[in-house]
């Protein structure tokens, strides 16, 4: 908008300007659907995570290629460790018996490591209404003598792309998982409470389902709400819910600069 000319706020606007900037859910603050109730305070879970030598930070499945006759994937593992050692890293997936034992080497501080997988004959994940949710279980074991640590990741293989092309209105945009074209049925995701806390994962279990038995394959969390927990998006998973993710810049101006695009 700067670059057409464009004076935001606007000249005509002769309200005190005030900065719309604060990092929380703007939906707190009220919207055309619900009260304003600005909470403040700690509403996540808060851990101190102590350990001796390593620990596995993040796992990370990267699905490169997905056919109905191999899905060709990378394991992607980050460890932080204190010191300097040796470690046996191990790879479990019980759907596909894969269990793959590798020696690494950890460095002083954050170390990556990667592992592609091929997976023949892979039970592919579909959006609901156009197959079945086949989700596959990956554990991660770090171990050194009686030193251990491990995460589990759960997906569902699927080759997914947006189709964008010319056609006699104008440009397409479809979805398309595994090969199939299909038609998106869904409806906009809001918090599902004003107080965010009060959301259980009974509650979160209720309007998903609900989605489903109207015949819903898609939701879009809105871009005015929360970043969900990974209970919603496992849920999702399970469900056969395909997620349009908003990033959380609904509805307001914000800054420009790269140091918040960063943030």
């Amino acid at each position: 908008m700067s670059k057409m000319d464009y004076e935001l706020p606007a000249d005509n606007d002769q309200i005190k300007k005030t900065s719309p900037h604060t990092r929380k859910a703007p939906y707190h603050y009220g919207w055309d659907w619900g009260p304003s109730f600005a909470t403040c305070g700690i509403w996540q879970n808060v851990e101190v995570i102590a350990y001796d030598f390593f620990t596995i930070n993040d796992v990370h499945v990267d699905q490169k290629e997905v056919h109905p006759h191999n899905a060709k994937i990378e394991i992607n593992v980050d460890i932080t460790s204190k010191v300097e050692l040796e470690a046996d890293l191990l790879i479990i997936e019980p759907k596909s018996k894969i269990n793959i034992s590798k020696s690494v080497n950890l460095k002083k501080g954050k170390n990556s490591f990667h592992r592609s997988i091929d997976i023949i004959n892979p039970e592919l994940w579909w959006p609901n209404g156009h197959g079945g949710q086949d989700m596959y279980e990956f554990e991660i074991h770090l171990k050194m003598d009686d030193c251990k640590d491990s995460k589990k990741v759960r997906i569902g293989l699927r080759d997914f792309k947006v189709q964008i092309e010319e056609d006699e209105y104008g440009n397409s945009f479809a979805f398309i998982v595994n090969g199939k074209p299909i038609f998106s049925k869904g409806a906009n995701w809001i918090p599902g409470d004003s107080f965010t806390t009060r959301m259980t994962k009974d509650n979160y279990k209720t309007l998903l389902q609900n989605a489903v038995n109207a015949n819903m394959n898609t939701v879009r969390v809105w871009g005015g709400g929360i970043y969900e927990s990974e209970y919603f998006y496992d849920l999702c998973d399970e469900l056969g819910l395909i997620v349009w993710q908003d990033f959380m810049f609904a509805c307001s101006l914000y800054p420009e600069m790269m140091i918040f695009r960063k943030c």
